[in-house]
């Protein structure tokens, strides 16, 4: 039981996360309106992109029944081909 409270902390955590990470992205593009951005803003707004694009993957699949077995092997496919299946703040490597 304790291990899936802390699973399900590390989860909120992790959500929240990526939440203000996407709130910043969404900042800087509408400070692109008025401002060029640097070359690390725009990189900063490139790997959002890609977390927010897999979110919305793995958001889909989950809706198909018996997806969690599913998206555990993607996982677990991805890591194995070297593809990140997962956004960046909810990666093991990247919180540690």
């Amino acid at each position: 039981m304790k291990k899936i409270k802390g699973s399900i902390k590390k989860i909120i955590k992790d959500t929240k996360t990526e939440a203000a990470e996407t709130k910043e992205m969404v900042k800087l593009i509408w400070e692109s309106k008025n401002k060029d951005l640097t070359p690390e803003e725009k990189d900063k707004i490139k790997m959002q992109g890609a977390d927010v694009f897999k979110l919305t993957i793995l958001g889909a699949l989950f809706i198909i029944p018996g997806s969690g077995v599913l998206i555990i092997l993607l996982i677990k496919f991805g890591k194995k081909i070297g593809v990140n299946i997962l956004p960046s703040s909810f990666n093991k490597e990247n919180n540690e």
